[in-house]
């Protein structure tokens, strides 16, 4: 998810990401940006090729002990076309250059309450800035061909070294413990890059013993065929729509891609499918737990758009939204509800078949993305459990360290929206 940038960016007017969701400032001490070490350098680079970077709050008390590490969302171009219109309409997605010094930070797993966030409102935060346009993922330079650099995976070594050189890391416990999480596109990364991050952090503290935690928010994608009648383009990045299996399968030799050589290994003629996490799941070595809503409202507003805004909205109201293309969408019907089921449908099972490695899901009915950095991580819950939410799973999940067996915790109220404590959709 993307931020509302009124405290993140300088001047900056933007839309959300995710169009149901919303972004809550958090209260208290702020973070500070830093521009990575020698970018250049070392390749940690934006797509514009100027130093990538992320934002820091150190720890203290009992949380001077515990690093997380957190990759921020906000999708991906594959072609040319996607691509340059990242570029018009996003440039905080290539480039650093409007964010403020100091940030004020997002709540859910970042909020500095000690009531509402008793295990992580005192810890090391590092929340890495996407610029990449990779799904954390690239190692290519712009070159004549390429309209951007992308290097996701080199900004995510980048940031373990300097964090471990220059803010503590280095001089932390052997009993230290690390979260290694991300939202959206963030997700997608912590999927593709949570066996790495590992075995970096090993290297870097000299440990073979250092174990990784992971979170992947809203990071699961699905290969799932869109819906028959869906939109010729998408109406905020203005971009073709295109099934996310093709935009992977673009985007994987445009970014080249550095993906888990275990999975990629068992997909030689399809590598790309490594990003879903139904294929790669398998492979993650690092305890997992998963956030991702049965009705996912990034995939399904891209799949079928007019799920959530058709349902609280005129047709006149709704076709106005997409004047820009000149699109005159349908009125919400019974083929686009049970597109939506079917998709609820395909998710609960792609996720009950998670849990059968070592990973732990949360799934409610919202029409929802990410909560980690939000409200949600608290007030999700669901329908048949007031007191479980994502917070209350990662409570006792992350204490045990990776010990604990997986667990299937998920929705079936019956209905859309239906968990408790559902965002309402925002425009």
């Amino acid at each position: 998810m993307l931020l509302n940038r009124q405290a993140f960016v300088s001047g900056a007017v933007v839309f959300a990401f995710v169009l149901c969701c919303c972004f809550v400032a958090a209260e208290g001490n702020d973070f500070t940006l830093f521009k990575i070490e020698e970018a250049t350098t070392r390749d940690a680079v934006c797509s514009d090729g100027s130093a990538a970077g992320y934002y820091f709050r150190p720890g203290s008390g009992s949380g001077q002990q515990v690093w997380h590490f957190h990759l921020m969302g906000g999708f991906w171009c594959w072609d040319a076309e996607s691509c340059a219109e990242r570029q018009k309409r996003a440039p905080y997605l290539i480039s650093l250059a409007g964010y403020k010094e100091q940030w004020s930070g997002p709540v859910g797993i970042f909020a500095q309450n000690e009531t509402t966030n008793p295990l992580f409102h005192n810890v090391n935060h590092v929340y890495v800035l996407y610029c990449s346009s990779d799904a954390w993922s690239g190692d290519a330079s712009k070159t004549q061909s390429n309209i951007f650099h992308f290097r996701g995976k080199k900004i995510v070594k980048a940031v373990l070294e300097d964090v471990y050189k220059y803010r503590g890391l280095r001089e932390s416990s052997d009993q230290r413990q690390i979260l290694f999480s991300g939202c959206s596109a963030g997700g997608v990364g912590v999927v593709v890059n949570a066996n790495f991050v590992q075995a970096t952090l090993r290297d870097l503290l000299k440990n073979n013993a250092t174990r990784v935690l992971s979170l992947a928010d809203a990071g699961i994608m699905f290969d799932y065929p869109l819906y028959p009648e869906h939109l010729p383009l998408d109406h905020v990045f203005d971009t073709t729509i295109i099934p996310a299996l093709e935009q992977f399968t673009k985007g994987f030799p445009l970014w080249n891609g550095q993906l888990d050589s275990s999975c990629t290994a068992a997909y030689p003629k399809q590598p790309e499918k490594c990003y879903f996490g139904q294929y790669a799941y398998s492979f993650i070595d690092t305890p997992m737990l998963v956030n991702q809503q049965q009705y996912d409202a990034w995939q399904l507003d891209w799949y079928i758009p007019l799920l959530c805004r058709s349902t609280i909205m005129t047709l006149t109201e709704a076709t106005a939204i997409y004047r820009n293309i000149g699109y005159v969408p349908a009125q919400y019907n019974s083929s686009m509800e049970t597109y939506a089921n079917n998709y609820r449908l395909n998710t609960v099972e792609v996720l009950a078949v998670m849990t059968k490695k070592q990973h732990t899901i949360f799934s409610g009915m919202c029409f929802s993305h990410c909560s980690t950095d939000n409200n949600n991580w608290t007030n999700l819950r669901l329908s048949d459990d007031t007191d479980t939410s994502l917070a209350a799973v990662f409570g006792p999940w992350w204490e045990a360290q990776g010990t604990a067996a997986p667990q299937f915790y998920f929705d079936h109220c019956g209905s859309f929206n239906c968990s408790i404590g559902c965002p309402a959709p925002e425009f």
